[in-house]
């Protein structure tokens, strides 16, 4: 089974923060699987917290999916636009700004949870803005 899954997040003055994700999979039957989620964040105070926000908020979310999902194997690809928010989950870059730290550890918890589920295997992914764009509409 391949789950294949996408994030964003934004920031602006009026609105504060606010994220999407999206995850799409098929059913035994054949039949395609959507699931999206947008919501708003009032604590966020910039686009990398919301890019953060809603990686969390998707992992959480796959978290308490994947149990569901009967099959032998799960292959789960994610996928954002924010080099920053995914190099540093991955641990590849360093976060230095203060205010992303904590996003960071939530983030690589959520994600280690995930890939020490037995039969599933992540892979996080950078994909230009248009894809997902099409995805989420954002």
């Amino acid at each position: 089974m391949i789950i294949n899954c996408y994030f964003d997040g934004g920031y602006n003055k009026e609105k504060n923060g606010y994220g999407s994700f999206r995850i799409e999979y098929e059913s035994w039957e054949g039949y395609p699987i959507v699931i999206m989620s947008t919501e708003e964040y009032p604590n966020v105070e910039t686009n990398n917290e919301a890019e953060y926000e809603a990686l969390i908020r998707l992992l959480s979310f796959l978290d308490g999916l994947l149990p569901n999902l009967s099959w032998e194997e799960r292959n789960i690809i994610i996928n954002g636009d924010s080099k920053l928010t995914i190099n540093q989950t991955l641990g590849v870059w360093k976060v230095s700004a203060s205010n992303l730290m904590k996003y960071r550890k939530r983030a690589s918890s959520q994600l280690d949870l995930i890939r020490f589920t037995p039969n599933v295997y992540v892979s996080l992914n950078w994909v230009d803005r248009e894809q997902i764009v099409a995805k989420l509409g954002h």
